[in-house]
This record gives structure tokens, sequence and C-alpha cells, in this order.
């Protein structure tokens, strides 16, 4: 993505793809904006290349006539492979007379967003709302496959409204026609859209009228959220089970493709209203194996996300039938190791599911140092997609989340939209290295402290995500091992929801074992996407790799024998 104001004679402003995701065998749309500073009309040429890794799928022409100083767009049609859980480049390569410029973007294509769930987010359904197409578009730059729809119902307890347009318990006004325009426009860009649905809360007028449904503390008190929305008995069987259950199905009537489940993190154990005890760990997998089997019904593609709210209860419910681990994180899950830990748990116990984090980025509402405040988002974003994690925290408007109330998001500062959007085209080009439930984790089994089988040689480094150190996080599949660098130098803390100071780049060399026979090492990274071949040379046992300048992270790919 370019930014207006430079001294060539043109520049592409933006290129991306007309959808989030593709279907295997789909056509992809690439799209490209371009501007001519030049006061002629300017003819420009070029390559626009489909690359899986460092190989050359598909290469179109490029030829386009820009007018004098404007404007211009074009558009390129793909056919895409039918390989399923692929992640591409699309780099486009243009050049008018000595002038050549580069742009890149990516895609995928997954059979089902659940494999790759890059998750977003819409809490806007005014009646004046922006259109839904341009919403739905700016989303799919990102990549996105799924988006929950935050707080779209008439009431936590009836979904669907009396009328098209109502006002929701805070305040907003809302409507069931933008609902229903943002759903399709979602499905249009392959982006399924999620409904969000409270488990257990119901406002102070259902508890009213079914103060039988409730669940009550020691004192006989009903249990609330800020005496909002009131705790409700999720007892298989029991009355509110079977009618939550129902407006389930009526939000998979409406159109959406699942349902996101939340729930409030307390209550963890409470009593009905005739005193027995009642565990929501218990309760939890009965819910979401019923809700799976309700919205089925009704769209047999649907699909269940539940909210383990600061990881519990992930042990009962991670091998439920949910698309995903869903784990919305609060402390004492602080520090980076902290989200690689949760996400390395939460693919233990899934047996082969993926792993979205809810990690708010709270000082990002009134951020006091924009560069600070970028390079925190940044290592947060690059420790969880490093480890093998998907994050919840981009949506619509450039908006981005800082809190559990998505209305109240943050809207992005241009360079942090333009660095997240370098950061979701390098996940999404290099999403099966990144997140397949395959990989086999050997961070601190071969790197780091006594072992040698790899070493890193320029600075101090861990795989426990320490300050001041380079991170590094390895982890392997058939004839491939990725190591990934973080570059933490100059920082004195760790902490994911913080700004940080802006790491010292550093040239390293790395020392990689001969057994087995390693074919090629490779080098890649958000701000040079494309994979960078590396030579190696003998050094005893290991060969050695001089690896490019290490900014903030960067991915190391060694294709082995074996």
């Amino acid at each position: 993505m370019g930014k207006r104001g430079t001294k060539a004679p043109f520049q592409v402003l933006d290129l991306y793809p007309n959808c989030g995701t593709y279907h295997p065998g789909q056509r992809s749309v690439i799209h490209a904006q371009l501007c001519n500073h030049s006061a002629e009309p300017l003819p420009v040429t070029g390559t626009l290349q489909l690359m899986r890794l460092g190989s050359v799928v598909q290469a179109l022409p490029v030829a386009i006539q820009l007018p004098p100083r404007s404007d211009a767009s074009a558009e390129w049609v793909i056919p895409l492979p039918a390989d399923d859980f692929q992640g591409y480049g699309v780099d486009l390569t243009t050049t008018a007379g000595d002038y050549t410029g580069q742009a890149s973007t990516a895609l995928d294509v997954v059979s089902h967003w659940a494999l790759a769930p890059r998750y977003g987010f819409l809490s806007d359904f005014n009646p004046d709302a922006p259109d839904a197409s341009t919403v739905a578009r700016e989303l799919a730059k990102f990549h996105l496959t799924c988006v929950q729809f935050y707080d779209w119902m008439y009431r936590h307890y009836q979904f669907l409204p009396p009328e098209p347009e109502f006002t929701d318990p805070l305040g907003r006004r809302l409507s069931l026609h933008t609902v229903q325009e943002r759903i399709h426009a979602c499905q249009q860009h392959n982006m399924a859209a999620l409904a969000y649905g409270a488990a257990y809360g119901a406002e102070p007028e259902f508890l009213k009228t079914h103060q039988d449904w409730g669940l009550f503390d020691a004192e006989g008190k009903p249990i609330s959220l800020a005496e909002l929305f009131y705790a409700m008995n999720l007892t298989p069987g029991h009355p509110w089970t079977q009618h939550i259950l129902g407006q389930y199905q009526e939000a998979a009537r409406l159109g959406f493709d699942g349902i996101h489940l939340d729930q409030y993190g307390f209550a963890k154990e409470s009593c009905a209203s005739d005193g027995s005890l009642v565990n929501l760990a218990s309760c939890f997998p009965a819910l979401i194996n019923s809700a799976a089997a309700r919205v089925r019904q009704v769209r047999p593609d649907a699909g269940i996300i539940f909210n383990c709210v600061n990881n519990w209860p992930v042990h009962t419910v991670a091998n439920t039938d949910q698309e995903a681990v869903y784990i919305e994180v609060w402390p004492p899950h602080d520090r980076y190791r902290d989200l690689a830990e949760l996400i390395r748990r939460g693919r233990e116990l899934a047996k082969g599911k993926q792993v979205i984090l809810a990690a708010y980025l709270g000082f990002l509402k009134e951020p006091r140092q924009e560069q600070r405040a970028t390079t925190g988002a940044l290592l947060t974003s690059a420790a969880i997609a490093a480890c093998g994690g998907f994050h919840l925290l981009v949506g619509e408007q450039r908006g981005i989340l800082t809190e559990g109330y998505y209305v109240r998001h943050a809207t992005m500062q241009p360079a942090l939209y333009a660095a997240l959007r370098r950061h979701y085209d390098f996940i999404t080009r290099y999403q099966d290295l990144l997140a397949d439930p395959a990989l086999e984790d050997l961070s601190t089994s071969h790197i780091g402290g006594i072992n040698e089988e790899f070493r890193l040689e320029g600075a101090e480094h861990s795989p426990m995500a320490l300050p001041g150190t380079v991170w590094t996080i390895l982890r392997r599949r058939p004839g491939q091992v990725m190591l990934h660098l973080i570059n933490l130098r100059g920082l004195t803390d760790t902490l994911w929801n913080s700004p940080q100071p802006l790491p010292r780049p550093m040239a390293l060399t790395l020392l990689l074992p001969r057994v087995p026979e390693v074919r090629t090492v490779s080098a890649a990274s958000p701000e040079q996407p494309r994979l960078m071949s590396l030579a190696t040379e003998a050094a005893g046992r290991h060969l050695r790799v001089r690896l490019p300048e290490l900014r903030l992270w960067t991915m190391v790919l060694i294709e082995t024998s074996s």
C-alpha cells in the first residue's frame, strides 16, 4: 500500500483481493489503485505473479495507461488452485520508463473458514451506517475469513426485534435491515458472518418474569453484570437453555453462518432458584454441542465459537463441537510468553482446531506516542501469529479493539493501519507455515540454553520471550522447519498490552544442523514478504547462514530432505 507524495512518476496506492478468502478452484479478482504524478499520459507495464512460497504459480502481463495527474484502477482475474489450506503471495512489478515499482498483497484458499479463522468485528448497525459493501470490502483487505456481529440484536434474551428499527439495551439505535445487508455483504466477500449471542445473559425485565430461571449467589442475590445482564441457569434441559437455543436458531434463519457464544467469566459456581449447585464449566459443553446441532438444522454448514474468558473453562470445552478455541485474554496472562502458552495449550486440547485470542490493546485508546503504540501492536500481532494463533483485533472503518465492549473501539492511525495490513498480508501468505495443526514445537528442545542443534550468533536470544533478547520460536513439519525471530531488544518488559520502544535492527548469523540434509534456506518478513534465498556454508557439523537484518519479525524457512 503506497502513500501519496513520492517523487516517482507513478505509484501503486493499494493492491488487494476482492474477497477475504477463497474456496478451492475459485477465481480471485486482484484490484490495484494507481496514481500518475506526471503531466503526461503514462503507459505502465509489468507482471502480476501468484506466488506459492518461492515458486511462481501464475504470471499475468500488466499493461495500464495512466491519465495525467490522476488516479486509475486496474484488476486481474486469477483462477486459483484446488489445493486446500494454502497461502499465496500476490506480487505486482510495474515499470514506466526508468522507474520500477513493486507492491504485494496475499490471498489464501480454504474449504472452510475455521481452517484459518482470521477474525474481525462489526458493531455499527445504525439505520444510517456506512454502505455495507464498502465496509465488507475494507474488511476483506485484511483477508478476514469470519466476522463477529457484536451486539446486533434487540435483547440478549430475544434476538429479533418487534420492529425493523429498534433501540438496544444500552440505548443504541439499530436496524435489522442494516444487519441483514452486512450479513449478505460479508458472505459476498467469502467472510462468514457470526452472530454474537450471550450464553446466559438476560436483561432485568426478563429476570423479573422468570425468577426461577436465574442464578444466585450464596446470599440469594441474582448474579449480574453491572445489573445490566443477569445470569441464567444453563443446566441441560432447563427452560432457559431451551429458550436460548431457539434464539440461536432464529439467528441462523436470519442468514448468519454461526453463533459466537459469549459468557462473562464469572458465576463459575452458583445456585439455582431451588438452592441446588450449578457448575457452569460442566454445563457449557452440552450447550455448545446442542447449539451446533440446532443451527445446523437451519444451515448445515453453520458453526459455533465459544468464549473461554481468561482461558476458562478451556479444559471442558476445547474438544466440543465448536469450530475453534477462542480465548479472551485478561490478567494475569500479561506477557508475550503467556500468549504463547495459551495458544500451545489450546492447540493441545483441541486436537486439530485453531486457536483465536481476543487480546484487546487498551493502550491504543489514546496513544500518546504513535511509534511506541504501533510497535506494541505489531509485537503482539507477531507473537500470536508466530505461535500459530489468530488474533481478533481489526474491524469496521479501520477499527481496532481496545476493550471488551466493541462499540467503543478505537480507529487505527495511518501508520498502524499500513503496518497491520502488511502483517495480515504476511500471515495470510504463509498461513500454513504458521498455523498448520500438525506443526511440532521445538522451541525449548532444539535452540537456546543447552540445546545446540540450532544456534544464533549476534544477539542474546531465548525461547522464553525475555526482554532485551531475540525471541526464538522453532517449529517443524515434514520437510520444513520454520524459525521465527521476534526482536525484543531494547524492551524492558514483555507486556503485550503495552506500547513498546522500536527495537534496534541487527544482523544475525544462524547455525543449523546438517542432518537431515538441508536443501534450501530462505527468509521473509512483513516488510519484505517475498522469500529471499540465503546462501549456506559448512561450519563443522553445522551450516552457517547470514540472515537479513532483523527489524521486528523475521521467519526463516529451512527446507530439508525429510
